[in-house]
């Protein structure tokens, strides 16, 4: 789930996103955003929606997001970028340790709903091992995840 947070981060966490600077910051414009959040169940949901993509653009939209979305597999990766994407990410979730609510209470729910009877996985939650271990991830291995 972080990796695919990172990865929506990197599509489309602002105007400098893969998908933002393609679709939205051009001079016609597809879209006025790109919107990308997952949700965790026992098969995870990725949303990608673009707003406000006036009727006679639809199908041009379409075809052009996916069209990037090829390419980011296809071609050389921002990596510096998508490193910082996952740094940020880091520093999102140590933010939110410290201020919502949210943050144990929707994993605990999500384990005790999807998780295992002994409730291994909350283990997790006391670590960033995830964060480390996407730091050593190479471009190979973040292109084929995005692929995936």
């Amino acid at each position: 789930m972080i990796a695919l947070e990172t990865i929506g981060t990197y599509l489309a966490g602002s105007s400098v996103s893969t998908l933002e600077r393609q679709l939205v910051e051009i001079p016609d414009p597809y879209s006025s955003g790109v919107i990308y959040y997952t949700e965790e169940r026992p098969d995870s949901l990725i949303w990608l929606q673009l707003t406000s993509v006036p009727t006679k653009k639809l199908e041009a939209a379409e075809k052009e997001l996916f069209n990037i979305l090829k390419k980011t597999v296809e071609e050389p990766l921002d990596f510096d970028y998508l490193k910082d994407c996952l740094r940020r990410a880091k520093r999102q979730k140590k933010f939110s340790v410290e201020t919502s609510e949210y943050f144990f209470t929707t994993p605990v729910i999500t384990d005790f709903l999807f998780g295992n009877r002994d409730a291994s996985g909350l283990k997790e939650l006391g670590n960033l091992n995830e964060f480390e271990e996407l730091e050593t991830w190479t471009e190979e291995q973040w292109r084929k995840f995005i692929k995936t």
